[in-house]
């Protein structure tokens, strides 16, 4: 496939022809060049997230002074309560008028 083209050369107008597939090559090498720069740039970034090492130690028995949020047995009743309410929804959409 070519392209024609008019080009001033002095006063005067030719016709250049243009091979559009050596362009699109060019635009697709340069395409995989800028991926391959993308790809060895964000591996060396993400290599360098790697340099510290820290030692997180988290400690979940606070003692007494925990929320109350915090406490297993709130967290049963609020479970009890809940599967009574479900239970009790459900039970009552079985009744019918008749």
């Amino acid at each position: 496939m070519a392209c024609f083209l008019l080009k001033p050369i002095g006063t005067e107008f030719t016709f250049i022809s243009i091979n559009l597939n050596t362009i699109c090559m060019k635009q697709w090498a340069n395409k995989k060049i800028s991926f391959l720069m993308l790809g060895i740039i964000s591996s060396f970034y993400l290599l360098a997230q790697d340099d510290k090492k820290l030692d997180i130690d988290i400690d979940v028995n606070k003692g007494d002074n925990s929320t109350w949020y915090q406490q297993p047995w709130v967290w049963v009743v609020g479970g009890a309560v809940f599967i009574l309410l479900l239970v009790a929804m459900l039970k009552g959409n079985g009744r019918r008028k008749d």
